[in-house]
Order: structure tokens, then C-alpha cells, then sequence
């Protein structure tokens, strides 16, 4: 078939897989997704008070579309990405949060986010275990922890927030839903800046 339409085998995966997004988004109501993600933006940056920047971005979009964010989410991986500070003369000594960033990873009838946390620092092994029975102890999703370079690491989690039918909620059960999935995503950033707060305090003289 890719002969025929003179495509790479390639090429035309991606096309077919960018159709079938497509379809799967017929039954969708792109503004309430749109809303949806904006709510838990709107949420985090409350709750992040020195955040030094919030972006909700689409990636994954190559195909021409109608400059629409809202279009986008449904055919995209939406990917809303806040920025905290930098512990200027701490790093690399201590572990430090400077980026949450939560995505969609699949789609299907729920939504497949992935959070991520990078922070610059040392994140050792001990802490590393201690990270997880935490995060376990709290009945959130396990970590997977990746080492960036000899300063900058990150921790990310998988889960699938619930059953995205928009067509059947309102305006005010999305806010809730965003609401309520905002919050889970700041329960595991206080977790881990928590821990690092009792690590610092463990090692003052």
C-alpha cells in the first residue's frame, strides 16, 4: 500500500495513526477537554505560588490544522509544563524540584497521563528507595527514577485518570474532575519536597 501511494512504510504509519486519533475523537467535545486542562493548570499554579512559568503546549502535531488549541488537544499529546526555581549555590549538593510536567500518554476511553518531576541535585540510591516506600505508603503510582547528568535527575509516574466522556459531563463535573487530578499531581510534588526538606534537615550540623 505504501508503494502504491508512493510513501515510505513510515510515512504512512504515521498517517494512518493520525487518522485513527481522528476517529477516536469524533465523539469528543474539544472545548471541554480544553477546559478540562486549563482547570488544572489554573489549579497547580494556586497551589505552586512561586512557579516561574506555566505552559500548556500540544506535541506530536505534524499534519496542517485549524489554529485551534482546543482541536489540537484531541489529535496531539497535550503537555502542560510549569517551571519552578532554580536553588541557586544549593546544586548540586542538594536535591532540588525545578520542573513538573504532566502529559497525556495514550488514548482510548481514559486519559494515560504521565507526571514528571526534574530537579538538579544528587538523587542517591538510599534516597531513591526511601522516595518510593513513600510515594507506596500513600497508595501513589511507583516512580521510575532516571539520571539526567552528575546534577539533574527525574522521577516520573504513569496512571490512567479516570474515563474520559466528556460528552456526558458538564461544565462543573470537568472543574471537578481537573480539580481532584491537579491535586494528585501536587500530593506527589509535596511527597518528594518533603522528603528533601527532611534529608537537608538531617544533615545540618
Amino acid at each position: 500500500m505504501a508503494e502504491a501511494m508512493n510513501l515510505s512504510a513510515k510515512a504512512l504509519a504515521k498517517r494512518i495513526a493520525w487518522h485513527e486519533r481522528l476517529f477516536q475523537a469524533l465523539g469528543d467535545v474539544p472545548e471541554l477537554r480544553l477546559a478540562w486542562w486549563r482547570c488544572v493548570k489554573r489549579t497547580l499554579q494556586a497551589q505552586l505560588t512561586n512557579a516561574t512559568s506555566a505552559k500548556l503546549q500540544v506535541q506530536g502535531v505534524k499534519e496542517p490544522l485549524p489554529l485551534s488549541l482546543a482541536v489540537h488537544l484531541r489529535q496531539g499529546q497535550p503537555t502542560l509544563t510549569i517551571q519552578l526555581p532554580r536553588a541557586f549555590g544549593a546544586a548540586p549538593a542538594w536535591p532540588n524540584l525545578t520542573m513538573v510536567q504532566l502529559r497525556q500518554e495514550s488514548w482510548g476511553t481514559g486519559l494515560g497521563l504521565r507526571l514528571l518531576l526534574q530537579g538538579e541535585g544528587v538523587l542517591p540510591a538510599q534516597l531513591q528507595l526511601a522516595i518510593a516506600k513513600r510515594w507506596k505508603a500513600v497508595q501513589l503510582q511507583p516512580p521510575v527514577f532516571e539520571r539526567i547528568s552528575a546534577a539533574k535527575w527525574e522521577v516520573s509516574c504513569c496512571w490512567c485518570d479516570g474515563l474520559w466522556k466528556p460528552s456526558n459531563l458538564d461544565q462543573a463535573e470537568v472543574k471537578t474532575w481537573a480539580i481532584d487530578t491537579a491535586l494528585q499531581v501536587l500530593e506527589y510534588v509535596l511527597v518528594l519536597k518533603g522528603m528533601f526538606a527532611e534529608l537537608q534537615a538531617t544533615k545540618k550540623p
